[in-house]
């Protein structure tokens, strides 16, 4: 396939994928909705349009496989893909890309240099994101280790549990253990970098080292309601005045600790939330993250004594730490092969690290797993401008295609 022909089919590939989920000018496709399963469904048919066979697993992982798989039953599989779901208001390809570039490259590898020796599947997972959920990765948590009960009973902002969710799109949660895998050879994934080194640098391809730390506290504050016009200033437990003094204070609190964490607090509700009614309730998260796992856990600590001042000041506190993701390495032989192929195609890239979170570092905790990074638009992401080039997309296409032969065939 010459070059402009594989960047017309990005184009028409990402551009499909692209509208689905999209409402009043937003993009959203979150697990087991209608907008995930009209997804899902579009990307088996680009599937098969690639001449692969499409199929979905117990979670609704969506895998496109080589019509000759069934020789292959007791070999190790290669995987390369991404996942399919977007963030709330998000962009066209922040995980979309790299399913496409997956599939591409497998179709295209094929197509030079016939069937493998190693057998590879494509691989669009599931919910990575965590925006219905608090819990991330649910397609290659369920692949990796499979899910757990209580992780099946978390509930989204409705109040409907993972497992309810499941039902209602048509999967059998008592099946989830049946996702699990331990055929697995190695995970590949490509993906936007979500900031601007590369686009910066003038380099191509980033070769992920390491992936960030990622903790994520649930955090309620509970004063009392009162009337907004007849209780005094001093007299009130304002739980919203209280959690906004205490965001404000959060980048001190961190920079203490650690001058390369990152803290965000990305989600507030507050209760009963009506203009004439002072808050009694004021509910929200903290994402903070950095490489080292020791700063982690002293953030933590001192997010959470920080927040436990407020008991003196007549406030109830509750913290959950939902998530406590540490810092993950990626395998090193991957690394020096991504590397190799990077280089014999004569293309800029840089070795970096990760700070935002990706299916790939699930799948290092049983697997070996490797990660690389395309530039991005002025490094925007989880946001409608997010963009990343027709060429771009398609220089991926050829370094995955090149890993792929240097390892399955």
């Amino acid at each position: 396939m010459k070059n402009v022909e594989l960047m017309e089919k990005i184009e028409f590939y990402i551009n499909r994928l692209g509208q689905v989920g999209l409402k009043d000018g937003i993009r959203w496709r979150c697990a087991y909705t209608k907008e995930d399963k009209a997804a899902k469904e579009l990307f088996k048919s680009l599937i098969e349009n690639e001449g692969l066979l499409a199929s979905e697993d117990a979670v609704g992982n969506v895998y496109g496989k080589l019509k000759n798989s069934i020789d292959y039953t007791d070999v190790k599989k290669i995987l390369v893909g991404s996942h399919i779901d977007t963030v709330r208001d998000g962009g066209a390809y922040d995980g979309a890309a790299g399913i496409i570039i997956g599939l591409l490259a497998v179709s295209e590898t094929i197509k030079k240099f016939g069937a493998p020796k190693i057998p590879i599947e494509v691989i669009a997972l599931t919910e990575e994101e965590g925006s219905r959920y608090a819990m991330s990765y649910v397609g290659s948590r369920a692949i990796v280790n499979g899910l757990m009960e209580n992780e099946l009973n978390s509930v989204d902002e409705d109040g409907i549990s993972l497992k309810t969710a499941m039902l209602l799109a048509g999967y059998d949660p008592d099946n989830v253990m049946k996702a699990k895998r331990d055929d697995i050879h190695s995970y590949f994934e490509v993906h936007i970098e979500q900031g601007p080194v590369l686009e910066k640098t003038g380099n191509k391809i980033g070769i992920i080292e390491r992936i960030n730390g990622i903790f994520f506290i649930e955090v309620e504050i509970i004063g009392r309601e009162d009337h907004a016009g007849t209780t005094p200033m001093n007299m009130r437990l304002d739980s919203l005045s209280a959690a906004s003094k205490f965001m404000a204070k959060l980048p001190e609190v961190v920079a203490e600790i650690s001058n390369s964490a990152t803290a965000t607090v990305g989600k507030i509700r507050v209760e009963p939330g009506s203009s004439n009614v002072v808050p009694k309730k004021t509910i929200f998260t903290i994402d903070f993250r950095d490489m080292d796992v020791d700063k982690l856990t002293r953030m933590n600590e001192a997010i959470q004594l920080e927040l436990n001042q407020l008991k003196h000041q007549g406030f109830k506190v509750n913290c959950n730490l939902a998530t406590s993701e540490l810092p993950v390495d990626l395998n090193k032989e991957l690394i020096n092969l991504c590397e190799v192929v990077v280089k014999d195609l004569g293309l800029p890239y840089m070795r970096m690290n990760s700070g935002a979170g990706h299916d790939a570092q699930i799948f290092a905790e049983r697997f070996p797993a490797s990660l690389l990074f395309i530039p991005c638009k002025d490094g925007r992401s989880h946001s409608p401008v997010e963009f990343a080039s027709n060429e771009d997309i398609a220089i991926a296409v050829e370094v995955m295609s090149g890993i792929l032969k240097k390892l399955a065939w």
